[in-house]
């Protein structure tokens, strides 16, 4: 059974009845030709995802709605632009990717400079359609290069670039995130390699060729999500010495898991933890498997327990599963916080959010109409002086 994807903010309630914005309703019902008792998944690019039916008289009513956590480790793309026809594949490639927030940079040796615009965030609402990621990225103002790196590095993000050398960075377990930073046609100038250098950047393996702009965009987003994926998993097999992290089911699991096939590597964690009760490995194991890869919160969460269970409290890394497990903990009980029980603070508060969108659509229309002005300032300037 095909079920189609649309987006809708704020997302109604589950049990709730609603009508779609006219945009949608066209693609539903005259593109998709939806008919009443046809599924449809709904999305509101803030991490919730509802399944609705399809009403008699063009309405949707509201089943299930639940409600996926960020990532643990979030990914910034900081990128020159490529030229227009290029932007377009590469705002949704990396959405579906599951990118954070795109960063505009204007380099040295930029060919192409241009301000978000509302149909940029079209193009993104469409790749999330497309992929079913809860998650619409951040779309942020352009910066020249110094200021991008310096807003990186207050974010408390990790520096990387595309490399074409045989080594990548695994210093990723201390930051929030990573920052990818990713280059014009040409490349980065002397001035903004070296820039990256101070800064501490490291290059991650992209392979051996030296691939286009928006190439080593998707590339490059796709290689750091694999590796953040690993990361909790890297973190709990610290203590190699011990023999559950010799046993084939540890091994077996962690092959699985790199591989894509989950539902294997959960198999032989679990066998893991029943062959070593008590052990600690199996259970972080699964608790990294269940968010970064299942996306399943409450097992998530459930396993981070089991681990703290049997994780020494001396141990170095308990800091960071104990943090890892509260904010899980947080961010479930912030998505199913009791609803405000009087009717009319509900419709403000969805009036509210509703002003926000077009608050920000206006925001970025006006942020485009400046910039065209500048440049046109600027044409003029350099054409006097040309007399």
């Amino acid at each position: 059974m095909i079920v189609h994807t649309i987006f809708l903010f704020p997302m109604p309630e589950a049990g709730a009845t609603f009508e779609l914005p006219r945009e949608e309703a066209e693609h539903l019902f005259k593109v998709f030709r939806a008919s009443v008792g046809d599924a449809v998944d709904v999305l509101d690019g803030a991490g919730r995802r509802g399944r609705a039916v399809v009403e008699p008289g063009k309405l949707l009513k509201m089943e299930t709605v639940s409600f996926f956590p960020p990532p643990a480790k979030e990914i910034h793309l900081y990128c020159a632009l490529p030229r227009r026809n290029k932007q377009d594949d590469l705002l949704k490639q990396t959405t579906e990717l599951g990118v954070t927030a795109i960063h505009p940079v204007i380099c040295q040796r930029s060919v192409a400079q241009s301000e978000p615009t509302p149909r940029w965030e079209v193009l993104m609402r469409e790749a999330c359609k497309q992929s079913k990621n809860p998650y619409l990225p951040e779309l942020a103002a352009p910066q020249d290069f110094a200021a991008s790196l310096e807003e990186a590095k207050s974010r408390g993000l990790t520096l990387v670039y595309g490399s074409v050398a045989p080594a990548e960075t695994t210093a990723f377990a201390e930051a929030r995130g990573v920052a990818y930073f990713v280059g014009p046609e040409g490349g980065f100038s002397p001035e903004e390699f070296a820039l990256l250098e101070k800064n501490g950047a490291a290059g991650v393996n992209l392979g051996p060729y030296v691939l286009r702009l928006e190439t080593a965009a998707v590339a490059g987003i796709a290689v750091l999500r694999k590796l953040l994926a690993v990361l909790l998993l890297s973190l709990a097999l610290t203590a190699c010495d011990r023999p559950v992290n010799q046993s084939a089911y540890m091994a077996k699991g962690r092959s699985y898991q790199e591989k894509g096939d989950y539902v294997l590597a959960e198999k032989f964690f679990r066998r893991a933890a029943l062959k070593y009760p008590g052990a600690y490995e199996p259970a972080f194991a699964l608790a990294s498997l269940y968010e970064e890869s299942l996306h399943e919160p409450y097992g998530a969460v459930y396993y981070y327990h089991e681990g703290l269970k049997h994780l020494p409290k001396d141990h170095a890394d308990r800091p960071f599963y104990e943090a890892a497990c509260r904010r899980l903990e947080e961010t479930l009980t912030n998505a199913h916080a009791a609803p405000v029980a009087d009717p009319a603070l509900t419709a403000e508060l969805e009036k509210y959010r509703a002003e926000v969108i077009s608050l920000r659509q206006i925001i970025q229309r006006q942020q485009h109409t400046v910039a065209t002005l500048r440049r046109e300032l600027d044409a003029a300037k350099r054409q006097k002086n040309k007399k």
